[in-house]
């Protein structure tokens, strides 16, 4: 039977019902691997841009609420 995908023929030893070999399967991997390691480095920038902003605002919370600021009379 031919690979769907490359139209190699699949490997003897494959899992009965294979429509791709071996090699198209590894290369969807990767494909998935990388799709997923790229959604994490978004997530965990958004994430930290999301704590940058909440840090910001409380440091500028804190310096209206404690008095320090300087004002005219």
């Amino acid at each position: 039977m031919k690979c769907l995908r490359c139209e190699q023929e699949i490997e003897q030893d494959a899992p009965a019902g294979a429509v791709i070999c071996g090699i198209c399967v590894d290369e969807l991997r990767q494909e998935e691997d990388g799709i997923r390691d790229q959604q994490e480095a978004e997530a965990r920038d958004m994430m930290e841009e999301m704590d940058r902003e909440a840090y910001e605002e409380e440091e500028r919370e804190r310096h209206i609420d404690n008095g320090n600021s300087w004002g005219y009379c």
